[in-house]
């Protein structure tokens, strides 16, 4: 992350502002094709000594004193740089900033104040004086004078110009500061102190002389009392004084302009309102007698770039509902302007109720025609850019090979309560990863073949095998696991359900169930359940993965209920059928898996084709190419990765009964039914909002040459962050098969893009481009390499090159960390930065642990234990659930003590075991006697074995809301124990202690609901308590009202500071 801070105002609901550090771009503006930064509207002031007059309030005006701009409180202000057009306050009605030159912009009604100097001075006092001929300015930035008559430039640089009678305008160029109506009126004719005797050039007196070539700058003669120079025009700078004479000409008239012709106006100026926010102008180049060096953009009156090498200009701050002005005019060589073209802009949306600026968003337009350069490469406006980001990657485990001998082709990455799963396409065996180690933990393909006699279909083998497997909700319950898999056609269809058969192959995707003993964990082999089945039209795009919303709870409408991608069964760049038709391809469903009578599974009512004949009642949605690669949200948005044909993958934000356009379009563009980069997609419609498409809310543009088919690009989605660690609010995805890119899109972006309407106003969030620091020794003293996923992924041991390709796909851990595997290398990183206590250097826990430890130590631990270790790794604290055992094992192998854990900690909810007080070992448990007594429970060991004490420490918690107060009870939802810095006990007679802050969840009892059972609490949010570690009382409780124990440790930290006696979150 980028450590560079920028002074603002964050704005908040209360119309308050606080003054804070916020990052760049959370404070600057910048174009999406020149990356310059740019000012948002103007309007019109008077400037009265130290009073700004804005005309249309006459009562309403910032007003200057000392260095303290102060606003009336008549809307939202913003205050810029008039230089650099950085944002110093936002939100605030007096903002502190130093000399210099300000605008300032009242969001509310679009008004805007330029010109404001700071410290205030009178409006006369410009900088700019005449003495005789000779127009100064100070020393400030890079000056030009031109005549008024012509438009034409008389000098440029320097400090001072001797001019002609006449008027004159002087330009600022560095803070485009124009003064106009400079009248030069001498009686004695202008000397420049310069003699002209044939081709020699002299001047008089010590000053230091330069003669410059005026057609292309360089330096003739320099110092000395004369310069003998070849006919042609001249720039003679006077380097001690700065006085400058431009166009000097030698062998004909003394001082004729070079130059008096300014360029052609620039043609065919128009405007495209892409959104409430964005639009971009468009213009012809002008024509000169020279060359035009580029041209200079005005809205209304401001100049917002200089001397800008392009023919279009795009800004996308804008506000709502507001007509704007620009003006474009070019410069020549010489530096003659062109008269101006004029073009209005009135940007959609609604002027009187605007938002305040949303400086955390970077949105693009979603629909705009792909760049082809002279070379015939393809470029789309919302390609990847670099980050500030770096992933930390370390291995994590080595995997098995398949049974080929091969690398295993790692698809699918699942969860169960703190449980890791991973499982292999080819030969569906499913892998329990702990303590560092894969362990097989179910042969699916051997069991499926053993019960059914069919076996698992791999002839096309990126698409085929196993895709995804998924936990029932209530699994410790109901014991039901599904998988999604390619399997061989039975020989019989008719005794099978199928949901649609395309009957084409001899290959079908199966979504199937089996049972799971949940005392023992082993899967009866003979359990296979066949949920349903899909006949597909090629061996491509079937069923891909398939998830539960984890945000859901027993009794909400969602939970419970399977969601299954599948894909529309095309081939590689061929449309086949879309995704429109009334069956399953190209469509997310959505069904209850469980066994419904006689009926395999059933639909849920709110499903929103339910009793539709024009499409089957399990589709959630539809218009999908090869969706994949679902990823909920905490708060049950879901978003689907999708492959696009030979231009643009997906990252869609799904919703129920929406259509997503394909084989109709693909992006936010039109499908042309063939293939081919750029030729394939045409820009949409003017009236493409009528058919209700929903577009992406990132888009992923092919590049390469224009024609090229099946580019070897293609997005694997990922997941989103939300646990409190650094990468918290980004949503991962990567580009698979070849170049291993990392990427992300913030999560407020994607919420904030534009899916629907006409296709100027779609907008798509920005995709990031990240960067990789590889651990590659899993050792945190060694510095980290900085490398590529590709590079990472091709130097490993057992990497297998075919055809180049690197095939990552993303998992998500019980903690809501990340990992990429690799299926060409056989093994799986974590990215360690993504876990919530990735920067907690002081304690060290679970597997990490377990690679630390010589094979003697790890030998002498239980397989079941929950590992802590010091920071300098040994020794190691190991807890036992099996046998309530607390141990302290020696990197030697030796346990020096163990002890059975007293009273109600002899629980298997063992959450944490951290290091409080400088030293001490504490044991914090939940230990749930009953739906609304937690007792929750700390023990305090010292290292050498000593029991210190219990602390019953949730009971002690009182409510602040005066409800039920059930925490974090109910099954040990999301607790998460921090310990705090050491500090001065307020008993003196405690000395030292440690604070231990304990975030969990908030639930209240539901109404005549039965309080023994999940269901009859209601989530309302998260707590936050902070605890003494000696004595277990309670100094501090927050409540987090819609917020999970997670997004309050982010929202309300542990304090690191040592002096911290009080609750520092607010």
């Amino acid at each position: 992350m980028s450590s560079h801070t920028t002074p603002h105002f964050n704005y908040n609901s209360g119309d308050q502002a606080d003054l804070t550090a916020g990052g760049a771009s959370q404070a600057t503006i910048r174009t999406k094709k020149t990356g310059k930064f740019v000012s948002p509207q103007s309007s019109t002031l008077t400037l009265l000594g130290a009073m700004i007059l804005w005309l249309p309030l006459a009562n309403a005006q910032p007003t200057v004193t000392g260095n303290v701009i102060e606003v009336p409180d008549d809307g939202w202000y913003q205050v810029q740089s008039a230089t650099s057009y950085d944002s110093l306050c936002q939100g605030a009605t007096q903002c502190t900033v130093p000399d210099g030159t300000y605008i300032v912009i009242n969001h509310t009604n679009g008004q805007r104040f330029t010109g404001i100097t700071v410290p205030s001075e009178p409006a006369s006092s410009t900088g700019v004086t005449i003495s005789g001929n000779t127009i100064s300015w100070p020393d400030d930035g890079w000056y030009q004078v031109q005549s008024e008559a012509d438009n034409s430039s008389v000098c440029q640089g320097g400090r001072s110009c001797i001019v002609a009678d006449g008027s004159y305008r002087v330009i600022n160029l560095t803070t485009g500061k124009r003064f106009t109506g400079i009248v030069v009126d001498d009686a004695s004719p202008p000397s420049s102190g310069i003699t002209l005797n044939g081709n020699t050039l002299s001047w008089q007196g010590d000053d230091w002389y330069q003669v410059q070539n005026a057609n292309n700058y360089q330096t003739v003669c320099e110092g000395g009392n004369s310069c003998t120079v070849d006919p042609g025009n001249y720039h003679i700078i006077n380097l001690t004084s700065g006085v400058r004479i431009d166009n000097f000409q030698v062998g004909g008239t003394t001082n004729p302009p070079v130059d008096a012709q300014a360029p052609t106006t620039p043609g065919a100026l128009r405007a495209d309102v892409y959104s409430s926010t964005q639009a971009e102008i468009f213009w012809q180049a002008s024509q000169d007698d020279g060359w035009v060096t580029g041209y200079d953009i005005y809205r209304d009156g401001q100049r917002l770039q200089q001397n800008l090498d392009a023919h279009s200009y795009y800004e996308d701050t804008l506000s709502p509902g507001t007509t704007y002005e620009y003006q474009v005019l070019a410069i020549d060589n010489d530096g003659n302007e062109s008269a101006s073209t004029v073009v209005q802009v009135t940007t959609t949306g609604d002027s009187s109720n605007p938002e305040p600026p949303t400086t955390g968003n970077d949105l693009i337009a979603a629909a705009m025609a792909p760049t082809v350069d002279a070379n015939n490469q393809v470029s789309w406006a919302f390609d990847p850019v670099d980050s500030d980001v770096t992933l930390d990657i370390e291995p994590f485990v080595e995997m098995p090979l398949a049974s080929d001998g091969n690398p295993a082709r790692w698809n699918s990455m699942t969860t169960l309560g703190d449980k890791l799963f991973i499982v292999d396409e080819q030969d569906g065996r499913i892998h329990e990863i702990t303590g560092g180690q894969a362990t097989l933990w179910f042969d699916m393909g051997a069991a499926i073949q053993a019960s059914t006699g069919r076996a698992l279909n791999i002839d096309n083998p990126f698409h085929g095998g196993v895709r995804s497997i998924a936990f029932h909700p209530d699994f410790t319950s109901n014991g039901k696991l599904y998988a999604s898999l390619l399997e061989e056609r039975p020989a019989d269809p008719e005794q099978h359900h199928y949901l649609s058969d395309a009957a084409a192959l001899d290959a079908d995707s199966v979504l199937v169930e089996w049972t799971v003993n949940t005392h023992t964990m082993t899967v009866d082999p003979s359990s296979y359940r066949e949920v349903f089945r899909v006949g597909i039209p090629e061996y491509d795009h079937p069923i891909k993965q398939i998830a539960f919303d984890p945000s859901t709870s027993p009794g909400d409408s969602d939970y419970g209920l399977l969601y299954i991608a599948h894909g529309d069964g095309s081939q590689e760049s061929t449309t086949t059928v879309g995704g429109q038709g009334n069956n399953a391809l190209g469509k997310i469903l959505r069904i209850n898996p469980l066994a419904n009578g006689s009926s395999g599974y059933s639909v849920p009512g709110s499903n929103p084709f339910v009793g539709d004949s024009a499409m089957l009642d399990e589709v959630w949605s539809l218009g999908h190419r090869n969706p994949h690669h679902l990823a909920f949200m905490q708060d049950g948005t879901l978003l689907v990765g999708e492959d696009g044909r030979d231009n643009i993958d997906e990252i869609n934000l799904i919703v129920a009964g929406g259509d997503y356009g394909w084989s109709q379009r693909e992006g936010a563009y039109l499908q042309l039914g063939q293939p081919g980069l750029s030729d394939g997609i045409d820009t949409l419609p003017a009236d493409d909002a009528t058919l209700s498409y929903i577009y992406p809310v990132a888009q992923y543009g092919h590049t390469g040459s224009v024609g090229a088919s099946f580019t070897r690009q293609a997005l694997g989605g990922g997941f989103i962050v939300e646990n409190g660690s650094e990468l918290d609010g980004l949503y991962f995805y990567v580009d698979f098969p070849k170049s291993g890119e990392i990427y992300h899109s913030r999560v407020s972006d994607l919420l904030a893009a534009k899916t629907q309407g006409t296709p100027s106003s779609l907008s798509v969030a920005k995709t990031w481009r990240d960067g990789i620091a590889f651990d590659h020794d899993n050792n945190p003293a060694t510095e980290a390499i900085s490398s590529s996923m590709k590079s990472i992924v091709q130097s490993a041991d057992g990497f297998v090159n075919t055809n180049d390709r690197v095939d990552i796909r993303y998992g998500q851990g019980p903690d809501g960390e990340l990992y990429l595997f690799s299926k060409r290398n056989n093994m799986v990183y974590l990215v360690s930065n993504s876990k919530p206590d990735a920067t907690d250097t002081a304690t060290l826990h679970g597997a990490y642990v377990r690679g630390l430890m010589s094979a003697e130590a790890s030998a002498a631990a239980p397989a079941d234990c929950l590992l802590t270790a010091s920071p300098d790794s040994a020794p190691f604290y190991c807890f036992s659930p099996a046998d309530r055992r607390l141990m302290r094992i020696e990197q030697s192998g030796q346990i020096t003590w163990q002890f059975p854990l007293p009273g109600e900690n002899a629980s298997n909810h063992m959450e944490s075991i951290s290091f409080v007080n400088g030293h001490q070992v504490a044991i914090i448990a939940d230990a749930t006697p009953s739906p609304d007594d937690s007792a929750f429970d700390m023990s305090l060991f010292e290292q050498t074995g000593a029991y210190v004490g219990t602390y019953h420490i949730i009971a002690d918690i009182e409510n602040p809301a005066g409800t039920d107060f059930a925490g974090v009870n109910l099954d040990g939802l999301n607790l998460i124990v921090r310990s705090g810095p050491v500090r001065q006990a307020s008993d003196s007679s405690l000395g030292f202690t440690s604070d231990v802050y304990v975030y969990g969840e908030h639930y209240s009892a539901r109404v005549d609901a039965d309080l023994t059972l999940l269901s009859g609490w209601k989530k309302e949010g998260a707590f936050r308590a902070r605890l003494d570690s000696r004595t277990g009382a309670t100094l501090n409780t927050q409540l987090f009202p819609a917020l999970s124990a997670a997004q309050a440790l982010s929202q309300c930290a542990v304090p690191i500071n040592t002096q911290v006696s009080a609750d520092s979150c607010g």
